[in-house]
């Protein structure tokens, strides 16, 4: 009789406490990030059941190959939208400006910076391999992004 007690005793205190209402799912915020091979390039809360296409007027299709990308995707929290640069863009490295030459696999705002810094203190390049005069560019991180320059 004592247990039985001691069970709705239990039980009258367990209804006193308050209840905890989950919130909509569909009000819920996700983050996702896009970023292209070097860096991200932004971070974007989005409600919870977003579909890609979506965020379709922030990612470049004309600067990044947007031909593999499922615009019918749900995206989830902490997605990561990896973009990739068309195959046949191609960057002036004598008039490319420092937002252009960020976008260029391994080459960040400091060594776009010293690219500039170079062309303006010894003249326009004469060859794309002319690049590799710059400090911090070797030819590991040529052989990456010469697909992609031209003069």
């Amino acid at each position: 009789m004592t247990l039985f007690l001691l069970l709705i005793m239990i039980l009258l205190c367990g209804c006193s406490q308050e209840f905890i209402y989950l919130k909509d799912p569909k009000l819920a915020q996700i983050k996702v990030t896009i970023q292209d091979e070097s860096h991200t390039l932004d971070v974007l809360s989005l409600p919870n059941f977003s579909p890609l296409s979506s965020i379709r007027d922030q990612i470049d299709c004309v600067r990044y190959d947007c031909t593999k990308l499922n615009w019918n995707t749900i995206l989830k929290d902490q997605d990561i939208i990896v973009l990739y640069v068309h195959a046949g863009l191609s960057i002036s490295i004598n008039q490319a400006q420092v937002e252009d030459l960020v976008f260029l696999p391994g080459i960040g705002e400091v060594l776009a910076e010293r690219i500039i810094s170079y062309r303006n203190t010894f003249g326009l390049f004469q060859k794309i391999e002319d690049i590799q005069k710059v400090k911090g560019i070797k030819s590991s991180l040529f052989n990456k992004i010469k697909q992609y320059l031209r003069l």
